[in-house]
């Protein structure tokens, strides 16, 4: 979801231009370790028969509202869903 706002804003920044310095090292700044954030998560949470890369895969295909849903998440980690 973090990416998916990054992008978002980046695009917004490039309308904006020299107006959007400060903005854009703020953004900078807050997804500068969004990859070492990420891996550290899938190898905490992940399930051992799951493999980071399908997982990424499947998380880019899902929409914004389905990617608030948790339940989606525990079953992109490999997990079922307990009723």
């Amino acid at each position: 979801m973090v990416r998916r706002i990054s992008e978002e804003i980046t695009r917004y920044l490039l309308e904006l231009g020299a107006r959007g310095r400060l903005v854009n090292m703020q953004v900078s700044e807050l997804i500068w370790d969004i990859d070492d954030e990420e891996e550290s998560f899938l190898k905490d949470y992940l399930d051992s028969d799951k493999k980071p890369e399908s997982v990424r895969r499947y998380l880019h295909t899902l929409s914004d509202s389905e990617l608030l849903d948790i339940e989606n998440i525990v079953v992109a980690l490999g997990y079922t869903k307990v009723f």
